[in-house]
């Protein structure tokens, strides 16, 4: 297997591909699904994944990782709440058994494995809950170590091999999260199997994704695959991720918009950065990770973890989706109408998972350490959606 492992300070390898180019002229990180199963033969689904992810930290060295879920509205309102994505919150216990395959008669392969889970972990999962056709786009473990995925355009994958072991590409975040307790384990791991791009028949398509892996010591590495080679990027000088072009392409494009731009350099020290007159603000990939690199950059020093994640919420509001405003093109015909479905904040010290949604913007908290992971417990699930949109005080404005 071809691995490629970059330092922080490696120059940017390659340029950007015509591929990429094409994709960014479409606004980044969109796809079309033609047709689901449940569906009659005349509904058509557009949607697009575009998300973002950034690690604040606080002046005690703790950090929190704030995560956006972009996507597209559906035509159809499939899920009957107005959120384009099925999302729930699930968790599994110590001792789930997982199986490498992704159970498609379109994706035949051999050396598929099966293993134990060795840690407890929840995050967000979305379709089938046996992991089956099912996809975890973002989780944490009971170690404090972190996946997020998120769609990554340029990525492909090799194929299938007849030796070694081969993992589903969207069956990483499970994977990496029932097996490590650290982002050095995970790092030293990766190359041991082989990712391929497994079809997955409940959304009709091979996912694109590159993968953020974090842990509550504020490492932060990203995994892709370019032109079916493995790259593991030491990402700890940004701690920043949204889609394509690879991150090597964007920690260049960081460093050289601060060039242009030194009022907006945290460490240029030339005074106050003004409104942050050159600011990128439209929605493509690019644009969103300059605005949560930037931004972050320029705050003020955090003193505590609650102001991180307060921070956390105001850096991810600027990268937010006005449902249905942001309408992107999509690999096909067609265009589809955005917005962001949920975000999550999550405390890796203190294992706190925080999350507001699409329909609810009062932020909702889950203490991890109450959860059991004990082996024999059953996983758990909820449906994230559904949460109160305000919060009525007017029993405080009577004085009462």
């Amino acid at each position: 297997m071809k691995v490629k492992i970059a330092n922080p300070v490696a120059s940017l390898i390659g340029g950007v591909s015509t591929q990429t180019l094409t994709m960014l002229a479409l606004a980044s990180s969109i796809v079309l699904i033609e047709m689901l199963s449940s569906f009659q033969a005349s509904s058509v689904i557009e949607f697009s994944i575009a998300c973002g992810l950034v690690l604040v930290g606080a002046t005690d060295g703790t950090c929190v990782i704030g995560r956006a879920m972009e996507f597209g509205v559906f035509k159809e309102d499939r899920f009957a709440k107005g959120a384009s994505i099925d999302t729930k919150f699930i968790s599994f216990p110590r001792g789930s058994k997982f199986s490498a395959a992704s159970g498609s008669k379109k994706d035949p392969q051999a050396n598929n494995f099966s293993w134990t889970a060795k840690y407890g972990f929840a995050g967000m999962g979305h379709g089938d809950f046996g992991l089956k056709d099912g996809v975890l786009s973002e989780g944490i473990n009971e170690a404090g170590l972190h996946v997020a995925a998120l769609w990554f355009e340029d990525g492909t994958y090799g194929e299938p091999r007849q030796e070694g072991k081969n993992l589903p590409q969207y069956q990483f975040p499970a994977w990496v999260l029932s097996e490590f307790g650290s982002v050095e384990e995970a790092v030293e791991s990766i190359s041991q199997v082989n990712i391929y791009g497994g079809f997955n028949d409940e959304w009709h398509q091979v996912f694109p994704f590159h993968w953020a892996i974090s842990d509550k010591s504020g490492n932060f590495y990203v995994i892709e695959h370019i032109d079916g080679a493995l790259n593991i990027t030491d990402a700890r000088d940004i701690r920043v991720m949204t889609n394509s072009p690879r991150i090597e392409w964007h920690k260049k494009n960081y460093e050289n918009f601060k060039k242009d731009f030194p009022r907006l350099d945290a460490k240029a020290k030339m005074g106050e950065s003004g409104l942050l007159e050159g600011l990128p603000g439209s929605w493509t990939s690019p644009d969103r990770f300059m605005r949560l690199a930037i931004q972050r950059d320029l705050s003020e020093p955090l003193e505590s973890i609650d102001t991180a994640l307060n921070q956390s919420v105001h850096l991810l509001n600027t990268v937010d989706y006005v449902t249905g405003v942001p309408e992107m093109l999509t690999r096909g015909a067609g265009r589809a109408a955005q917005e962001t479905s949920w975000i999550s904040i999550i405390d890796p010290v203190n294992m706190d998972y925080y999350f507001r949604t699409q329909d609810s913007l009062n932020v909702h908290k889950i203490d991890l350490d109450q959860i059991d992971y004990g082996e024999g417990s059953k996983p758990n699930v909820f449906d994230i959606y559904g949460g109160s949109p305000y919060v009525d005080v007017t029993a405080k404005a009577l004085g009462q």
